[in-house]
C-alpha cells in the first residue's frame, strides 16, 4: 500500500512540475520581450533628439512620441502578465507542497492503523493464531511451509497472499507465507519488504527479539535496498523495547549516517533527540 501511495504521490508531483516548468519558460520569454522593447525606446529617443537638433518638422516628432506611448502601454501590459506568471508559479509551488504533505499524512495514518490493529489482535486473537507473550511463535519449519503453501504459486501471488493475511491480523499464517516467500524467492524484488513485514509482525505481538532477527536479516540480504532505512529504524525500536537503549541509539545513528535523506532518518533523529 505504501508503495502504491508513493507511486501516486510521484505521479501527482511530476504532472504539477511540468506545469511549473511551462510557467517558468513563459516568464523567461516575457523578460526577453521587455528587454527588446527597452532597446527600441532608447533607439527612438536617440532618433527624436537627432530630429530636434537638425530642425526637422514637428510631425515626425509627434509620430515618434505616439510610437513611444504605444510601446510603453504594451510594456505595462507585459509587466502585468509577468506578475500573473509569477503568481501562477507560486500557486503551483504551494500546490506541490500541499500534495506532498497530504500524501505523507495519509501514509502515516495507514501505518498507525496497521500498528493499532496489530496491538488489538495481539491482545484478542481473532482466529486463535496470535500467540500469548509467554508462548512466542517459533519460526516455521520447512515442513510447515511446504504443508501450508501451495507448491505451484508465483512469487507475486505468494507475497500478496502473505500481505493479505497480515492486514487481516492473521499473523501466524502470514508469517508462514512470508517465510515461504523468502525460502523460495530469497532475491526477489519484494524480499526486503518481506523481511520488514516479518519484523513488524513480531513487534506488534511484543516479540522484539524475533523482530531484531527479521530486521537484521533484511539488512544483511539487502543492505542498500528500498526497505533498508525502515529496517534500521524499526530494529532500533525493537532494541529499545528490549531495554537496550545503547543498541537502539547506535542503530539510529548509523541510519542517519548511511541514509541521511531517507524519511526514516528524520524519524530516527527525533527519537535520538528524545533520548537526550
Amino acid at each position: 500500500m505504501r508503495q502504491f501511495l508513493l507511486g501516486l504521490l510521484t505521479t501527482s508531483i511530476l504532472s504539477t512540475s511540468f506545469a511549473y516548468v511551462a510557467c517558468a519558460e513563459e516568464g523567461d520569454d516575457v523578460e526577453a520581450r521587455l528587454s527588446r522593447m527597452e532597446q527600441r525606446i532608447m533607439a527612438l529617443e536617440k532618433k527624436v533628439l537627432g530630429t530636434m537638433s537638425d530642425g526637422s518638422g514637428g510631425t515626425l516628432l509627434a509620430d515618434h512620441e505616439a510610437r513611444i506611448d504605444n510601446i510603453e502601454n504594451e510594456s505595462a501590459k507585459i509587466y502585468g502578465k509577468t506578475e500573473e506568471v509569477a503568481n501562477a508559479i507560486q500557486k503551483l509551488a504551494e500546490k506541490v507542497d500541499l500534495i506532498s504533505k497530504d500524501m505523507d499524512l495519509r501514509i502515516q495514518d495507514l501505518e498507525k492503523n496497521v500498528a493499532m490493529g496489530g496491538v488489538k489482535a495481539a491482545k484478542e486473537p481473532s482466529d486463535k493464531e496470535a500467540a500469548p507473550k509467554s508462548a512466542a511463535k517459533k519460526p516455521a519449519t520447512k515442513a510447515d511451509i511446504d504443508a501450508a503453501v501451495p507448491e505451484k504459486i508465483s512469487a507475486e501471488k505468494l507475497y500478496d497472499q502473505a500481505y493479505d493475511y497480515m492486514t487481516k491480523s492473521r499473523y501466524a499464517t502470514a508469517q508462514v507465507w512470508f517465510e515461504a516467500f523468502l525460502e523460495r524467492f530469497p532475491q526477489h524484488d519484494r524480499a526486503d519488504n518481506a523481511w520488514y513485514w516479518l519484523g513488524e509482525m513480531h513487534l506488534v505481538q511484543d516479540r522484539p527479539e524475533d523482530a531484531v532477527i527479521a530486521f537484521s536479516s533484511g539488512l544483511k540480504s539487502f543492505p542498500t535496498g528500498a526497505k533498508a532505512p525502515d529496517n534500521m529504524l524499526k530494529m532500533g525500536v525493537a532494541f529499545e523495547k528490549m531495554g537496550r537503549k545503547d543498541l537502539a541509539k547506535s542503530t539510529w545513528e548509523k541510519l542517519t549516517k548511511d541514509f541521511p535523506n531517507a524519511a526514516s532518518a528524520a524519524k530516527a533523529k527525533k527519537r535520538l533527540e528524545g533520548m537526550k
